[in-house]
């Protein structure tokens, strides 16, 4: 006959029954984003390569956790950047747009992968949620230190680093100068002396820039000039002086606009004349451009120079009249005559008019 089991002992083992049974449904329900009555979602996306995600790996959307990796698949037929293939179950609906972005990340710098989507900009056109989506793979510092470091780009950087190595020491390039020749130690000792005699100089007052740095005359001439520069700065921006006057009086400003203007319309004028004179308008156009009045006026010139010629040299009146100095005496006595015999006839005048007037009343 078998013992029957201690009631104690079996309460002990409900607890312990119970207590599997919920820690099992909480790492079902909670840990695993898993919800008995919640809207589930499945998305598809294609890489290029896995990078390590496996199924049960965390999905974020905009950094927040919102799913696991259903399923990955590798398809040998496909296109190598559509070959793998990633089925994210989201614990809730998600609406993509475009501009979205599906990548594969590291979790930690000490590994893990996580499925990292960015839904898209808001206002963007959304996309179905059964769309195929193509995602990409973000290579992590640690494998990209890796890539640089592999086996043949090590090689390669150590034995670049041995030529450089070797011809330092055989004193090539100007580092190899630099280590090996004495000459350019020499040169470049005497150059740091150089430089240092420079420098004492100058923090002694010497020179052009020591006597900028360190005389207190010059600092002080240049600060009175500053100051003054100053000075004249806020007369302009008070409207003090001319120059603050055409900046800040607008009646001044706009009788230098009027001025401007007048001058510009002068200047056009000037230019519709000359252009006028070099078309050969109005009488100074016409002098400049034709031919005919040139022609004319270098005849009337030759003429005139003949008759001033003939003048000179001639024999007739007019020439006797300039030049003759008998017959401007002659006419000068004919002339004498002619003014006393006409003052001899107004004296005699009223004479004759009275004799007339007697004659005439008898």
């Amino acid at each position: 006959m078998s013992a029957r089991m201690n009631p104690s002992r079996q309460l002990a083992l409900g607890v312990l029954i119970v207590s599997t049974l919920s820690l099992l449904a909480y790492y079902t329900l909670f840990l695993t984003e898993s919800s008995l009555f919640g809207n589930k979602e499945q998305i598809s996306i294609t890489f290029a390569e896995a990078r390590g995600l496996r199924v049960g790996d965390s999905v974020l959307v905009a950094g927040v956790r919102w799913g696991r990796v259903a399923e990955v698949e590798y398809d040998s037929s496909a296109a190598i950047d559509d070959r793998i293939t990633v089925v994210a179950t989201l614990s809730q609906p998600v609406e993509f747009r475009e501009g979205g972005s599906f990548q594969i990340k590291d979790s930690t710098l000490l590994g893990g992968r996580v499925l990292s989507i960015d839904p898209g900009p808001p206002g963007s056109p959304s996309l179905p949620p059964d769309s195929i989506f193509h995602g990409d793979v973000v290579t992590s510092p640690l494998d990209a230190m890796g890539e640089l470091l592999g086996d043949k780009n090590l090689s390669t950087t150590l034995e670049d680093f041995s030529v450089i190595v070797k011809n330092a020491r055989e004193g090539k390039g100007v580092i190899g100068q630099l280590l090996t020749s004495d000459e350019l130690a020499d040169h470049l000792n005497e150059s740091m002396g150089n430089i240092h005699a420079i420098t004492e100089s100058v923090r002694e007052g010497k020179g052009t820039v020591g006597k900028l740095l360190m005389a207190e005359e010059l600092y002080a001439s240049i600060k009175h000039s500053a100051d003054h520069l100053e000075a004249t700065l806020a007369d302009v921006e008070a409207g003090k002086g001319t120059i603050g006057a055409l900046l800040k009086d607008e009646e001044l400003a706009d009788e230098v606009r009027v001025l401007v203007t007048n001058f510009s319309e002068s200047a056009v004028s000037i230019q519709e004349i000359t252009q006028g004179l070099k078309e050969g308008k109005g009488t100074l156009g016409k002098l400049l451009k034709d031919d005919t009045i040139f022609k004319n006026v270098s005849k009337a010139s030759e003429d005139i120079a003949a008759i001033t010629e003939a003048l000179t040299t001639g024999d007739g009146t007019l020439t006797k009249l300039i030049f003759d100095h008998d017959l401007y005496d002659q006419l000068e006595v004919a002339l004498n005559t002619i003014t006393r015999a006409l003052e001899e006839y107004r004296e005699a005048a009223p004479v004759t008019t009275m004799t007339s007037v007697l004659f005439n009343a008898f």
